[in-house]
């Protein structure tokens, strides 16, 4: 037969096992020090509960005070959290709860200022990593780490072509461009050719006009081999440096009688009347061809061009802005369409070839030596913050593909290239997600393209390589094309935004997007410089409503504790006049209580099993102050205990009943009196079909400060004998503490004072 056990309440258990019965009191005891309690209110700083990654663990322990205020700064929450940390003076008040929940009801708003990006865009938002007006002190710059220093040949000796020579070049691989070199083409006719190439840029190979004037001889002796000196009777009109192109030209007094000292010659040493130098090309003949000079005898000058000296060539990659999330390239290529050889032109200002031409048999790339990276300084003078943030520079990978044009898109999802010409074909390649990565690295996704007909792909910075391909900068239709293919890839691509992303995310102070949970990097490269400071913007408190706190009350249903704290004692108009509070906030004491009470109470329901006691305040009138004590009543259950029946009855404050405490305005704001609507000291009930029934929690009321301490078993020094089970039916009172941190305080003392 089914035995039944009805509470006191009404409630029918069909089930034998422990169930719990609340009977609320008058007088709030203390609990273990094991307890758990939960500060509701504002704060100057921190996140709003709703967006606490875990509430349930949005917990401190008594000992992190510098944790909170680095959260939190300050504010009701602040102050509270220090009073109930803090030990009693008491010795018989010992200890401290184990957690205590900060539950912030403000939505504060974070200060932020757009960062651009290259293009004057926007690039991403910096926002304060806390929340509230403090973020508006906060200051940025952006300064330069290193400069991007484009592609380039560096100076070098160009010969004058003894024949028609062919090459390209294609600057951050993109179509070829190619510039006309005759057989003969003078210095600063073929840099001239080579400025004429959209993106190239090229200077020097000035005539140095060493011989300007028809006057004195010159002489040609040999020094040994393609070694010779030439000297003039009187001083060079300009002397020439070492790695000028010497040329001596048909009909030139020394160009030797069977026309042996025609063609061009490095400098290898000057003084003001002579030029040592090294015969590197004939004027005519074969490429390269290179025909050992003879002595000439000092020989009347016929011409200004019977020796012509002409300045080093650089060739680089036109100076532009950096591309986001890209490095840039020029490849430099010899051509066997002509007769003649570009590497027979180019030395390194010595009898050296320069190794930066790119040939069939040797594909070469000239990249950039220097990539754009940036420093984000971030100031705040108030708590002297000074941080300074570096990143960028880094390429992943390289890759290039040997056709007529090539260009590669990589997005968030896809990795794709567009080939016309060559060996190979256009391509898609799918990155998966981020939980689902089809290449788990960069390592594996090169060794996928690298593996494609056509293409050649290699990691450039090796500790990339195990890294994410979605840490890759997103890029459009960046060139990969090279005439040569092989090892000369022409396009690089970056880590920029991740590894500027990572390193802001890692300050104390900033973040790189103003939400909690959904910050993403920029799609690719890095911010523009900003030398002006720029102030972060829109940090603002945030107001509470009575839906606020109920909501936040709410949000405490699923965690258990034992007390609430709601840090509240009159409506928000009052805050507002002192300051305390938003302008928009519109909360009233009366609802917070009120909804403090329900909510206890339903906590306290015998199938809920959570009891906890709410700690509630009231400033104003010692009338005022009884009013909000009686309302804290449940009114079905005041007096049930032991057949008392007492009404909620605060002792004469002194001489001050009826008039309302006087001082400065944040005397004002501190002075607090706890209200007690809750259940604590939970007894068990047995439904074992006998009808055994346990005794209750309680609810207990404080009023204000100046009353009986005596009196008071949960007041900050209750009487040694006290317990939970000691407190009879009726009111008990808290001496209201002074500020809002012994409010805390004394909601920490409580589990302490009696068990």
């Amino acid at each position: 037969m089914t035995r039944t056990y009805t509470t006191n309440k009404g409630v029918t258990h069909k089930r034998a096992g422990v169930y719990t019965t609340l009977t609320p009191e008058q007088g709030v005891v203390g609990i273990s020090s094991g307890g758990t309690i939960f500060l509701v209110g504002e704060s100057d700083g921190g996140p709003h509960w709703s967006v606490e990654t875990k509430m349930e663990d949005a917990w401190f322990g008594p000992d992190q005070r510098a944790e909170v205020m680095r959260k939190y700064v300050n504010g009701p929450l602040v102050a509270a959290y220090v009073g109930a940390s803090r030990p009693s003076g008491d010795d018989a008040v010992n200890g401290a709860p184990s957690k205590i929940y900060l539950v912030k009801t403000n939505a504060s708003v974070r200060a932020t200022s757009v960062l651009t990006n290259i293009a004057a865009g926007t690039y991403h938002t910096l926002a304060d990593k806390n929340y509230g007006t403090l973020g508006n002190m906060i200051y940025r710059t952006v300064t330069s780490k290193s400069a991007e220093v484009v592609p380039t040949t560096g100076a070098f000796t160009l010969l004058i072509p003894n024949n028609t020579t062919a090459i390209d070049l294609r600057v951050n691989g993109g179509a070829a461009l190619t510039p006309p070199i005759t057989a003969a083409l003078l210095p600063p006719a073929i840099v001239t050719n080579l400025n004429a190439l959209t993106g190239v840029d090229a200077t020097g190979g000035t005539d140095r006009a060493t011989v300007s004037a028809v006057a004195g001889t010159l002489a040609v002796a040999i020094v040994s081999g393609n070694d010779v000196t030439f000297t003039r009777s009187i001083v060079w009109n300009t002397t020439p440096t070492v790695g000028d192109s010497i040329y001596i030209p048909s009909g030139s007094v020394i160009q030797g009688a069977s026309n042996e000292n025609r063609g061009s010659y490095v400098v290898t040493a000057v003084t003001t009347t002579t030029i040592s130098a090294t015969k590197l090309l004939d004027a005519a003949g074969a490429a390269g061809a290179c025909t050992a000079p003879v002595a000439v005898a000092a020989t009347n000058i016929a011409a200004v061009t019977d020796l012509k000296a002409y300045a080093p060539v650089v060739i680089f990659a036109a100076a532009a802005d950096p591309i986001d999330g890209a490095g840039k390239t020029l490849e430099i290529n010899e051509l066997t369409s002509q007769t003649g050889r570009f590497t027979d032109l180019c030395y390194q200002l010595n009898t050296t070839k320069v190794t930066w031409i790119s040939t069939a048999a040797s594909p070469k790339v000239i990249n950039s030596t220097s990539e754009y990276a940036v420093y984000l300084n971030v100031y705040r003078q108030y708590d002297n913050v000074s941080e300074r943030i570096g990143a960028g520079g880094e390429v992943a990978f390289a890759l290039s593909y040997a056709g007529t044009t090539a260009t590669m898109t990589i997005t968030s999802t896809t990795l794709t290239t567009t080939v016309v010409g060559g060996s190979g074909a256009s391509q898609t390649l799918s990155l998966g997600t981020v939980k689902k990565p089809v290449f788990p690295t960069i390592a594996d996704l090169v060794a996928k393209l690298n593996s494609l007909t056509g293409y050649s792909c290699a990691i450039v910075t090796t500790s990339l390589g195990q890294r994410s391909p979605f840490m890759l900068d997103e890029v459009t239709a960046l060139g990969i094309c090279s005439t040569h293919g092989g090892i000369s890839r022409t396009g690089r691509v970056k880590v920029d935004a991740a590894k500027f992303f990572d390193a802001v995310q890692a300050s104390p102070t900033v973040q790189l997007g103003a939400t909690t949970t959904l910050n993403v990097p920029a799609a690719c490269g890095l911010p523009a410089l900003a030398t002006s400071a720029a102030y972060l913007a829109g940090g603002a408190r945030g107001a509470t409503t009575d839906a606020a706190f109920q909501l936040a009350l709410d949000a405490l249903e699923r965690i258990r504790g034992n007390i609430i704290v709601p840090l509240i004692s009159r409506d928000a108009t009052a805050d507002i006049a002192d300051g305390v509070t938003d302008a928009a906030s519109t909360y009233t004491l009366a609802a917070t209580n009120a909804y403090c009470k329900t909510h206890v109470l339903a906590m306290s329901d015998t199938k809920v099993r959570r009891e906890r006691q709410a700690l509630c305040s009231c400033e104003g009138t010692f009338a005022e102050q009884r009013q909000a004590a009686a309302d804290a009543q449940p009114a079905e259950e005041v007096g049930q205990r032991a057949g008392h029946e007492q009404q909620a009855q605060p002792l004469p404050r002194r001489g001050r009943a009826d008039r309302p405490f006087q001082g400065a305005p944040q005397e004002r704001r501190a002075h607090r009196h706890l209200l007690a609507a809750g259940a604590q000291d939970v007894q068990q009930d047995h439904g074992d079909g006998e009808g055994r029934q346990a005794e209750s929690g309680r609810v207990g009321q404080a009023p204000a400060e100046g009353h009986d301490h005596r009196a008071t078993p949960c007041s900050r020094r209750p009487p040694r004998t006290t317990s939970a089970m000691g407190c009879s039916a009726g009111t008990s009172w808290y001496a209201a503490p002074r500020d809002r941190q012994r409010a805390a305080q004394s909601a920490s003392h409580a589990w302490t004072a009696a068990v």
